[in-house]
């Protein structure tokens, strides 16, 4: 993979704003190798989570995760995991970086925190958007069926087959349902993000290597965001970048979410129950 630029910006202004403190020398506790996510529990209370794929957002599912490599990581500081990996070839590697950085990003995600620091926060993305804007989504998700009525276009780019994602209906012809939504495949990325009004990326894109060239692709869009758990990373940083707005998990209960981690079915749930989800703004 190429280096991130985004990535390398983000550990150098999360280190910045920890200053003096000790928290990135804190230690990696465990981490844990789910299904679709990666988990890294730190001393001090921090964690965080970020897509692996595995399980159904995978690439090569011949693929086992690297044991012996994530094994040799366990009692290193957080800032040294949150380094080794950012530009591995290696996605999965990768997001045990990503993984690491969320962790560290978790003391600025509160609400006063953010507030001080001049963002606004808000619950969702949907005031953000016009009735003539033309939204373009990158990886098929939940913010699609919230944002279908307030648009004139809806494009989604993914780079998973379209039958990974959608229904196949046969009623005498053969069509994909729902619909009312506009797929593409991710080589049309650059000419679906380069005419939109508005871009939404998934978080996914800083695992896979993706992220600083779909935000150039987008760079004439009025809002550039990112949404989804895997972002949970410094506002700050990626707003220098050009992000408008982002969807970030602050862990409302780290010692609950470990244990969810641990043996809960559904991190997803974990999530609902364990982290305060917000949008944040740029002023």
């Amino acid at each position: 993979m190429e280096r991130s630029e985004a990535l390398h910006h983000a550990l150098e202004r999360i280190l910045g704003m920890h200053g003096d403190d000790t928290l990135p020398s804190s230690r990696v506790e465990r981490i844990i190798v789910r299904p679709e996510w990666n988990v890294v529990i730190a001393e001090n209370g921090l964690c965080g989570m970020v897509i692996n794929f595995y399980g159904k957002y995978s690439i090569d599912p011949e693929k086992a995760p690297q044991i012996e490599e994530l094994s040799s990581l366990v009692g290193l500081p957080l800032s040294k995991v949150a380094e080794m990996h950012l530009d591995s070839g290696d996605e999965n590697l990768r997001s045990i970086s990503v993984c690491s950085l969320s962790a560290l990003s978790q003391p600025f995600l509160g609400d006063t925190s953010l507030l001080s620091r001049g963002h606004n926060l808000s619950k969702d993305v949907v005031d953000l958007i016009r009735p003539t804007d033309i939204v373009a989504i990158v990886g098929y998700g939940g913010i699609v069926d919230s944002l279908k009525p307030l648009c004139s276009e809806l494009h989604v780019t993914e780079m998973r087959p379209r039958h990974f994602i959608h229904n196949i209906v046969l009623d005498g012809s053969v069509r994909y349902c729902p619909d009312d939504v506009i797929f593409h495949s991710q080589d049309e990325n650059e000419d679906v993000l380069s005419s939109s009004d508005v871009v939404l990326m998934t978080a996914s894109t800083l695992v896979n290597g993706t992220f600083d060239k779909l935000l150039d692709y987008g760079k004439d869009a009025r809002v550039r965001g990112i949404y989804g758990p895997s972002g949970s990373l410094l506002p700050d940083a990626l707003f220098e970048l050009g992000i408008d707005t982002m969807w970030v998990c602050e862990m409302a209960d780290p010692a609950a979410f470990a244990r969810d981690a641990l043996y809960s079915q559904s991190l997803e749930s974990s999530i609902k129950r364990n982290q305060r989800i917000k949008w944040v703004r740029r002023a």
